[in-house]
C-alpha cells in the first residue's frame, strides 16, 4: 500500500472517529478528553488542530503534495471543533457585520468571473 493511502484511510479513521456516533454527546475523542479535563472544549480544539497540521506535514513530506482528502476531513474536524468554543463564537457574533460584508464580497467576486469566464467561452471548454 502506498503512502497516499496509507494518508487516506488515517484521514478517513480520524474523521470517523470524531463524527457524533451518538446524539447530543459528541465524537468519541471529546469523551476521552472530557474524562481528564472539566472543560473539554479547549482541549479538543487543540488535539483537532495538531492532527490536522500532522495531517498537513504528513501529506506533502510522504506524497510531495497536499492530499485533499485527509486534509479537507480533518479541517472540517478542526474548524468542528473551533466554532464550539464561546471565545470564538462571541468574536464572530460581535463582528457579525464585517463578515456579511465579506461574504457579500467574495460571492460578487466569483459571479462576475464566472460571467467573465463565461462570455469568453472558457466555461464550456
Amino acid at each position: 500500500m502506498n503512502k497516499q493511502k496509507i494518508l487516506n484511510w488515517v484521514g478517513g479513521i480520524w474523521f470517523l472517529v470524531n463524527f457524533p456516533i451518538i446524539p447530543f454527546v459528541g465524537p468519541a475523542v471529546y469523551i476521552v478528553l472530557g474524562e481528564f479535563f472539566f472543560d473539554e472544549k479547549i482541549p479538543y480544539a487543540l488535539v483537532t488542530f495538531g492532527v490536522f497540521i500532522l495531517i498537513l506535514l504528513l501529506s506533502k513530506v510522504w506524497v510531495g503534495k497536499y492530499v485533499k482528502t485527509p486534509v479537507i476531513l480533518s479541517l472540517i474536524i478542526f474548524l468542528w471543533a473551533v466554532f464550539q468554543l464561546v471565545t470564538v463564537q462571541d468574536f464572530l457574533i460581535s463582528y457579525r457585520p464585517v463578515f456579511y460584508l465579506l461574504i457579500f464580497v467574495v460571492l460578487v467576486g466569483v459571479v462576475c468571473i464566472a460571467v467573465v469566464k463565461a462570455m469568453r467561452g472558457e466555461l464550456t471548454k
